[in-house]
């Protein structure tokens, strides 16, 4: 998986305006999920991101990890970005679903461990 690839997946949705808005809401897909991982399984997860993304740039200086469900999750996106909730939906779905295919099996079972059921089902649709 290339950066570059993930961006323009994000890009060619309709409700996303450019390249920059596309980087912006990968980093913030990707960023609210690493931010409800445990820190061990969140490196582990970051380090097979490519660059830029990197754990230091979607956790940052955060050191517990938040509390929030699913539906928080598409409710944060959508006021970011200013869109419907179907459109938000639509934006972590098509960056989780690039970003899974890349990721061994062993990661994706440790993220699924991780956390709680709401979270596990949405993951595994």
């Amino acid at each position: 998986m290339e950066y570059r690839d993930l961006v323009n997946a994000v890009k060619d949705l309709q409700f996303i305006k450019d390249k920059a808005t596309a980087e912006a809401a990968v980093k913030a897909v990707l960023g609210v999920l690493v931010s409800r991982l445990e820190e061990e399984v969140a490196q582990d997860f970051a380090e097979t991101l490519p660059k830029p993304l990197d754990f230091d740039m979607l956790r940052g200086r955060q050191v517990n990890v938040t509390e929030v469900s699913v539906q928080q999750y598409r409710d944060t996106i959508a006021e970011q970005f200013e869109l419907e909730l179907d459109e938000a939906w639509q934006l972590v779905r098509t960056v989780l679903h690039i970003v899974r295919d890349g990721l061994s099996d062993e990661i994706i079972e440790d993220i699924q461990e991780t956390l709680p059921s709401d979270w596990q089902r949405f993951l595994q649709s």
